[in-house]
């Protein structure tokens, strides 16, 4: 199909990826509206719940719970519950599966089910009588906090983690219309969530949305310079190279006026605390890109244009003098551009290049390495091009040589 329908086969394989990312990123946005978390929170909820009612028909059990007989599987059972289950003796505690919270048996008939809060989190608190003075008490957890929070601690919701943990639970409705009412099974109402828009974040893209992004822009740009090629036919060689010059100059405004799509700006290599030197280069994620479309521009200059005649039609003497002076003043523009954008990704950035110590190499170490190796490449490419100006223009070595020497004293 590549072969015999190439731009039809990659133009196809081209939109089929960008519509995955989109329906992908569409499905992940909607998970973040408010009216989503607050189903993801009432479904959470009311499963525990379910789990719970399966236990409270397991009569044989529960008297094993209450008489301190239960074998060590069926405690483990125990302990595996989705909820905080406890068991009282009148105001005796008799058996419990969790330590971390105590669910106390106080005013256990006028608070039938409420909310719970303490320093552990926040919980649905249930009261189910047995037999005799026996009965339960259930706590449904919601949020689980943390007072000291880390890297791998943090305080959240048990529905998901997309939840804003500055979330209220409220028992009595607010009128806002950012809340939500919080139900168990039957609809039976036991609060209201109340969001803040401002708390929302944008979804941060997951692994699998970067690869098929990388899969899209590799295939567009497959189809983009095949593209390129056909329109050039039975037309100059350079035709073709400005068509790819044109596109990746639209594709870059259009990244500077509408910014990165599909929330890409949430994560952190599009960050400006992690690299930013300018408007331009505002991020190491934005001199990525500038990488990949300079890399695009000269691999297909040097493959599909013939860079080594471009002077061959400059016949004067003083024309072709001229001309090598004009390469060799933008040969040092570009050395200068070349030398300030490293010493920038150095400087101007929080990237540790510290590499003789083990501990302050992390990913984005790697990340500034593979960009100064990529700019790296590309400038030696350039000069390449360059020098092959430069012999096509003067053919004397030294005349060469001399001429670099003093345009150079004369500039710098």
């Amino acid at each position: 199909m590549f072969r015999k329908f190439p731009y039809w086969g990659w133009l196809g394989v081209s939109v089929i990826l960008w519509c995955i990312n989109v329906l992908h990123l569409s499905g992940h946005r909607q998970d973040m509206l408010p009216e989503k978390m607050a189903h993801a929170v009432n479904k959470d909820l009311q499963s525990r719940e379910e789990a719970f009612d399966g236990f409270i028909k397991d009569t044989a059990l529960l008297q094993k719970l209450f008489a301190g007989s239960v074998a060590k599987n069926e405690m483990q059972k125990v302990e595996s519950f989705p909820f905080y289950v406890y068991g009282y003796n009148a105001d005796t505690l008799k058996f419990w599966n969790n330590n971390a919270v105590i669910g106390n048996n106080n005013d256990t008939v006028q608070h039938i089910l409420s909310i719970k809060k303490n320093q552990k989190g926040i919980f649905i608190r249930k009261y189910i009588h047995l037999w005799g003075k026996e009965g339960l008490v259930v706590l449904f957890p919601l949020l689980v906090a943390y007072p000291l929070e880390n890297d791998y601690l943090h305080t959240h919701f048990l529905a998901s983690d997309n939840i804003p943990a500055g979330t209220k639970v409220n028992a009595a409705p607010s009128g806002s219309p950012n809340e939500y009412k919080l139900e168990m099974k039957g609809g039976v109402a036991v609060g209201y969530l109340l969001f803040n828009p401002s708390e929302i974040d944008k979804w941060v893209p997951d692994t699998l949305l970067i690869v098929m992004l990388l899969l899209a822009t590799l295939a567009s740009i497959c189809w983009l310079q095949l593209m390129a090629i056909h329109l050039s036919r039975g037309k100059p060689a350079v035709t073709a190279f400005l068509i790819i010059a044109a596109v990746i100059g639209v594709i870059r405004l259009l990244l500077y006026v509408f910014g990165i799509p599909f929330h890409l700006d949430t994560l952190t290599i599009f960050s400006p605390t992690l690299y930013a030197s300018s408007t331009y280069l505002s991020s190491l994620g934005d001199l990525f890109i500038n990488i990949v479309l300079a890399l695009w521009l000269v691999t297909f200059l040097v493959r599909h244009t013939p860079y080594r005649s471009y002077f061959n039609n400059v016949k004067t003497t003083a024309a072709r003098y001229l001309s090598f002076v004009i390469l060799v003043v933008l040969l040092l523009a570009y050395t200068a551009f070349f030398i300030k954008i490293i010493s920038s990704l150095v400087l101007d950035s929080s990237i540790s290049f510290d590499v003789t110590h083990f501990y302050a190499i992390n990913i984005y170490t790697l990340f500034g390495l593979l960009a100064i190796i990529s700019i790296t490449a590309i400038s030696c490419t350039a000069t390449y091009l360059f020098n092959i100006q430069f012999r096509a223009l003067v053919s004397g070595r030294w005349v060469r040589y001399l001429l670099i020497g003093i345009i150079c004293a004369s500039l710098i």
